[in-house]
């Protein structure tokens, strides 16, 4: 029996990174703020994340949403962290 082993070489193309508005607003559980955060670009953006700092003082992210298109937004909450950024890439496709 033999086996053929295939190579497949992946070249990583890194999207550039948008840093999205994002402010603070009303509401969120017991220890945890509330944020919303627009994407002002022309475009649709994905992979949008949240970059925050926990209570131990390491740096993480958090999911927000696959995608936003122009002008959407999006709301999520941090809880016993610190808000650093929100982060999102360009969609292939769009004209950001």
């Amino acid at each position: 029996m033999f086996k053929i082993a295939s190579l497949v070489f992946l070249m990583a193309q890194s999207l550039p990174v948008f840093s999205l508005p994002t402010s603070a607003i009303q509401g969120g559980s017991r220890g945890c703020i509330k944020y919303v955060t627009t994407n002002t670009t022309s475009g649709t953006v994905i992979n949008v994340k949240t970059r925050y700092r926990n209570s131990q003082g390491r740096n993480l992210s958090q999911y927000v949403r696959s995608s936003l298109r122009p002008n959407e937004q999006a709301q999520f909450q941090i809880c016993n962290g610190s808000f650093l950024n929100v982060e999102a890439n360009p969609s292939r496709n769009s004209r950001t």
